[in-house]
C-alpha cells in the first residue's frame, strides 16, 4: 500500500496534510502509511480509496487488471 499511496498522492498534487485532513488523520499517519510504518484501519483505507477514487485493491496495489 505504502509505494501506491505515494504514487497517488503525487498524480493528484496534494500534500500529506491534505490528504489527512480529507480522511480525518494527522499528516504523521499519512507520512506513516507512505513509508510502511503503520497500516491505516479498515475505514481509513476506504476513505484513503474514496478520496483518490480508487478501489480498495488499487490502493492495496493489486492490479486489478490481472485476471484471477
Amino acid at each position: 500500500m505504502s509505494a501506491c499511496l505515494r504514487e497517488l498522492r503525487a498524480r493528484k498534487r496534494v500534500t500529506q496534510q491534505e490528504v489527512a485532513d480529507a480522511v480525518g488523520v494527522d499528516a504523521t499517519s499519512i507520512y506513516n502509511y507512505e513509508n510502511g510504518r503503520t497500516a491505516p484501519t479498515f475505514e481509513i483505507a476506504w476513505r484513503l480509496a474514496d478520496f483518490f477514487d480508487v478501489s480498495l485493491d488499487r490502493l492495496g496495489g493489486r492490479n486489478t487488471d490481472e485476471a484471477a
